[in-house]
């Protein structure tokens, strides 16, 4: 087995969308799977901030059974004295056609 950590071993979440609803397993057969990756990365100096805060938006059609696996990377690096702060944000948004 491989030594996972040699390499940038991420952990996906998964949503798994029944038309209506976000649920654990789906019924029926996927019409869309959405595959996010997002990146960012931030570096401040001695007494410095760094954010890194990458935002995902998806909008998907009210009815319509799919998942979306969110697997981002946020990284940030701060100098002596100054604050870091990373975390990734996955905004999912619903429309009717009707």
């Amino acid at each position: 087995m491989e030594n996972l950590n040699k390499h940038n071993a991420r952990a996906a979440e998964v949503f798994n969308y029944d038309g209506e609803n976000i649920v654990d397993h789906l019924t029926k057969d996927s019409t869309f799977i959405f595959n996010i990756s997002p990146r960012a990365f931030s570096m401040s100096g001695e007494n410095g901030i760094a954010i890194s805060n990458p935002i995902s938006n998806v909008v998907i059609r009210k009815g319509e059974v799919g998942s979306i696996i969110h697997t981002p990377l946020s990284t940030a690096i701060a100098g002596p004295g100054g604050f870091a702060y990373a975390e990734s944000e996955l905004n999912v948004y619903e429309y009717d056609m009707n």
